[in-house]
């Protein structure tokens, strides 16, 4: 498998960039990068050996970037979630919203704590798999709400119904 993976150049980048080609055909990554680990699942093995075995993986993944990133989304959710949250003056506000609060808070937990542990990969741990996962599945809730209640004032508006089309 790993000589499939060695050293493959795609255009216009050299290959294995942003790392070197070694002596025997594989690649090794730069000091800042890594070979990348995470939602990598087709190697087959273990992460320590995903870690040092670059031929499996290209040096894709930036941890410095993608800590700066996973700081920016947590305080983005953070910014959001106040910003959802301060305008409540009733329980029907809540049982409305409450998908997009959820998906919100999911993204600043797995955000803030992938933040300050570089070393966690979607699909390994455990609690930032769930965060992630939740995220997702409770976003997709919150659409399905703000459709059907579009789709519920399209209905009720006397403009929008049935009765007025020719």
């Amino acid at each position: 498998f790993s000589s499939i993976m060695s050293c493959q150049t795609f255009a216009p980048a050299q290959a294995c960039w942003p790392g070197v080609c070694g002596v025997n055909g594989t690649c090794i990554c730069s000091s800042s990068t890594q070979p990348q680990v995470e939602f990598n699942y087709f190697a087959g093995i273990s992460l320590k050996e995903l870690k040092k075995n670059s031929a499996v993986a290209p040096c894709l993944q930036d941890e410095k970037v993608l800590q700066i990133l996973y700081g920016i989304t947590a305080g983005l959710s953070l910014v959001a979630i106040i910003y959802q949250l301060k305008d409540v003056k009733r329980l029907a506000y809540i049982k409305r919203l409450w998908p997009s609060i959820v998906t919100l808070f999911c993204v600043l937990f797995a955000s803030t704590y992938r933040t300050f542990d570089t070393g966690l990969v979607f699909g390994v741990d455990v609690l930032f798999s769930i965060l992630i996962s939740n995220a997702y599945g409770f976003s997709l809730l919150s659409i399905s709400f703000i459709v059907r209640d579009s789709l519920y004032s399209l209905v009720k508006g006397e403009e929008w119904s049935s009765s007025s089309v020719e």
